[in-house]
C-alpha cells in the first residue's frame, strides 16, 4: 500500500449505497487531513455501481483515500492486518 511509517491506516468495511452517506465520513477524514495529521484510508464493501463511481470520483484528488470493491476473507484480512483502526458500519 506504500505506507509511510508515520501514517496511520484506517479501514471501513461497509456496503457501500447512498444510505450510509460515506461522502460525510469522507469529508470528515478530509478535515482531519488538512490539518496535518498523515494517515490512509480504505473503503471496502460490497456496490452499488452507481454510488461507486460516484465516490471514485469524489476521491479522485484524495490519494489518501481509496474505494475498493468487496474482498474476499483472506483478502480482507490482510488488509485488517495491516490497519490501525478498522470500523464497520
Amino acid at each position: 500500500m506504500g505506507l509511510d511509517e508515520k501514517e496511520l491506516l484506517f479501514i471501513t468495511i461497509t456496503r457501500l449505497v447512498p444510505e450510509k452517506l460515506i461522502e460525510k465520513q469522507i469529508d470528515q477524514f478530509r478535515t482531519i487531513h488538512n490539518e496535518g495529521f498523515r494517515f490512509r484510508v480504505l473503503f471496502i464493501g460490497g456496490l452499488n455501481d452507481d454510488y461507486y463511481q460516484r465516490l471514485q470520483k469524489y476521491t479522485q484528488n484524495d490519494h489518501y483515500i481509496m474505494v475498493l470493491p468487496s474482498k474476499n476473507s483472506d483478502e480482507i484480512r490482510r488488509y485488517f492486518s495491516a490497519a490501525d483502526f478498522g470500523f464497520w458500519h
